[in-house]
């Protein structure tokens, strides 16, 4: 009797780290890489400071859609620098920007995610954190 326990628990470890590659492969491909994170967020940030409306704001492939409070409540963009980037621990690309609104002497600094495959999804963290219940 143990030793046919003993046979499907070795073939359970041995399935283990082939189903965790799985998962990370499936998980992967909706982190975009840096720089294709990068051109999705100077995309959509142009777009603001150029008056265009959230939301999608490059359509074709990929498209990039954006969730950002300051935008969609009508904000104007006066300017913007990506300060720095860095990689969690789940391989997401965060953006650091500084925002100059206009109507507004002082700028704000906000991070950024790059999410998805197609469409990119650019979140402010603010929003990022609202939409995944974190």
């Amino acid at each position: 009797m143990k030793r046919r326990l003993i046979i499907p628990l070795w073939g359970l470890v041995l399935a283990l780290p082939v189903l965790a590659g799985c998962a990370n492969e499936g998980h992967d491909k909706f982190i975009p890489t840096e720089d294709r994170a990068r051109t999705a967020l100077e995309s959509a940030l142009t777009a603001w400071q150029n008056g265009e409306r959230s939301g999608v704001v490059i359509k074709g492939t990929p498209a990039v859609q954006v969730l950002d409070f300051r935008w969609s409540s009508g904000k104007q963009l006066a300017g913007y620098e990506i300060l720095s980037s860095e990689t969690d621990e789940a391989q997401k690309a965060w953006f650091t920007v500084r925002l100059s609104l206009k109507g507004s002497n002082k700028d704000q600094t906000v991070r950024y995610v790059v999410i998805g495959n197609d469409p990119l999804w650019v979140y402010s963290e603010e929003n990022y954190k609202q939409a995944s219940g974190t």
